[in-house]
């Protein structure tokens, strides 16, 4: 199966969304889909996976020990082999897990797996009403120019602190799951002058978040005269240094490739 660059982050972001009760929606399936994200309930054969709600995966390893993690995701399987080598999760390396992925769990993981999250995917397509709503506050552009993902930032979200910071960290705790590398955060307002006013809380918030999950090196701003409208980020070449969310996304990619 094939999930748009786009489409994985629509749908993430929209579920941050409900979850976070920005926005609601008549399906109440978007929240419940955040607590699969977080506890992986949705089974097929003996393994146990989180579809894509990865957001709150990721939010919920965060705070994990590693023998917290590897007691969890023993849980998934009852694949001998499987559980042997996250009894050692510890201190095995990524590399190893990655062989071990690559070796044991390819067949599940894509032709399994795979159709059975495309069912899920089919089973919750966004209506006209959601659309509309959530493109209010986000604008998603549908295809990419030269591999840059073009995220468009409404007033609705620009001028609202808590509905921003669930944005933006909707987007970085997925973004290592796409395969787009560069990014561009534009801001969307005809009145300048509140734009203005209020690009140091704009700022604050993405570009503070920004640098901290990636590198300064990789953040650059968009200037229109004296104006700051938005943000280039540059995730090529750049590493995953939490095991966690490598082993998290070299799933997903085995999921969907």
């Amino acid at each position: 199966m094939t999930i748009s660059d786009q489409t994985l982050f629509k749908m993430v972001i929209f579920i941050a969304f409900v979850h976070g009760e920005f926005i609601t929606s008549e399906n109440n399936n978007w929240d419940i889909f955040w607590t699969i994200g977080s506890f992986a309930v949705v089974t097929i054969g003996n393994l146990s996976v989180s579809p894509f709600f990865l957001t709150a995966m990721i939010r919920k390893f965060e705070f994990m020990t590693a023998d917290a993690f590897g007691t969890w995701i023993k849980s998934l399987s009852e694949n001998n082999s499987f559980i042997s080598i996250l009894e050692t999760f510890g201190t095995a390396s990524f590399e190893v897990f990655e062989k071990f992925i690559n070796k044991s769990l390819r067949h599940t993981l894509g032709e399994k797996v795979g159709p059975k999250l495309t069912e899920i995917l089919d089973d919750i397509p966004f209506t006209e009403k959601e659309k509309q709503y959530f493109e209010r506050f986000v604008q998603i552009e549908d295809t990419t120019l030269n591999n840059m993902v073009i995220l468009t930032l409404m007033p609705a979200l620009l001028y609202n602190d808590l509905m921003l910071k669930c944005f933006i960290d909707a987007f970085t705790s997925s973004s290592s799951f796409v395969t787009s590398k560069l990014f561009r955060f534009d801001f969307k307002d005809d009145n300048s002058t509140r734009l203005k006013s209020e690009e140091g809380s704009v700022n604050d918030t993405i570009y503070t978040s920004l640098i901290n999950n990636f590198e300064v090196s990789r953040v650059k701003y968009i200037w229109k005269g004296e104006d700051l409208v938005g943000y280039n980020l540059d995730l090529n070449d750049y590493e995953i240094s939490d095991v966690v969310k490598k082993i998290l996304v070299a799933i997903w990619k085995k999921i969907i490739n």
